[in-house]
């Protein structure tokens, strides 16, 4: 079985999106350590949960569920909510409060090295405030939460989610201390940027990807009609040989990247589920082989 290359420091790969039912059924009865058991088969490390729903586990099985983090060397990131960068501008700092001792509760039984969070304000077509006005909502509503997360050591990390361009996320990033990028590999196809263009501009600020890639096909409603279709990682047109080189070559945070797959399969079913997800991991083995050679990863 073809596994991930381990790194030095504290980088790491694992999944975090898509879940099939394959790749856990008649697994563990807990969810999250039948995802453990399933990312070891091929050197993976890394997933993602809510807060939310940690809240609502009994408290025996989420115990459980950290100790088998620390026991297998281990990380679930987790999630926070910033919807709240849409609402009433008076309202903002109790809402980040909020999550931040949400996210305090189970940064460290967790084992996270990131947070993820989206924008949480709206999209950039939607023409619902002035471009400054975003900016300034979603610094006022992430600042407080992205200060925190550093110093929990999980910093918070922005998706490029489809919602605007990477050169809008880092400007986002920019008014907004301590935040990095959570950088979608693929998204960039969703919205009409370059995903290698949007990657060298995101590269600096990266901290852990959703790896991703999709194929592009042309629909039949004139030409300006695309599909985006699920494919294996090496198989679409995300580029993703150049991406990894750009992110190894230019991330602050390279010796801590969270690289985490997001994988739909193939929507005519030439591959499933499973067999998408292992040429993804031979497709990875290979690129890091070829660029160990050139001192990638090797920092």
């Amino acid at each position: 079985m073809v596994r991930v290359k381990d790194y030095p420091g504290s980088t790491y790969w694992g999944l975090a999106l898509y879940w099939y039912p394959e790749f856990t059924e008649g697994g563990d009865p807990v969810p999250q350590i039948a995802k453990m058991d399933f990312l070891q088969r091929y050197g993976m490390k890394g997933f993602g949960e809510s807060p939310r729903a940690l809240e609502k586990m009994d408290p025996a099985v989420r115990d459980r569920v950290f100790q088998e983090l620390a026991d297998r060397d281990m990380h679930m990131n987790l999630h926070a909510g910033t919807g709240h960068a849409s609402g009433d501008f008076g309202d903002m700092q109790r809402k980040a409060e909020e999550e931040i001792r949400l996210i305090e509760r189970y940064v460290k039984p967790s084992r996270a090295t990131i947070t993820m969070c989206g924008a949480g304000c709206g999209h950039r077509y939607d023409r619902r405030w002035p471009w400054e006005e975003r900016v300034e909502r979603v610094s006022k509503a992430i600042s407080p939460i992205s200060r925190a997360c550093w110093e929990m050591g999980a910093p918070l990390a922005m998706e490029n989610h489809a919602d605007f361009y990477v050169s809008e996320i880092v400007e986002f990033i920019r008014e907004t201390p301590r935040l990095c990028i959570f950088l979608d590999t693929a998204n960039a196809l969703h919205i009409g940027e370059d995903p290698v263009r949007a990657c060298e501009e995101a590269a600096p600020y990266v901290i852990g990807t959703h790896f991703k890639d999709h194929k592009m096909v042309k629909g039949e409603q004139g030409p300006t009609h695309y599909l985006v279709t699920g494919c294996a990682l090496g198989d679409g047109d995300a580029d993703l040989e150049r991406q990894f080189k750009v992110i190894f070559d230019r991330s602050a945070y390279r010796d801590r990247l969270a690289m985490l797959f997001e994988l739909f399969a193939p929507g005519d079913k030439s591959l499933d589920p499973v067999a998408c997800f292992e040429k993804s991991v031979g497709f990875v083995r290979r690129m890091q082989d070829g660029y160990e050679a050139l001192g990638y990863g090797r920092r």
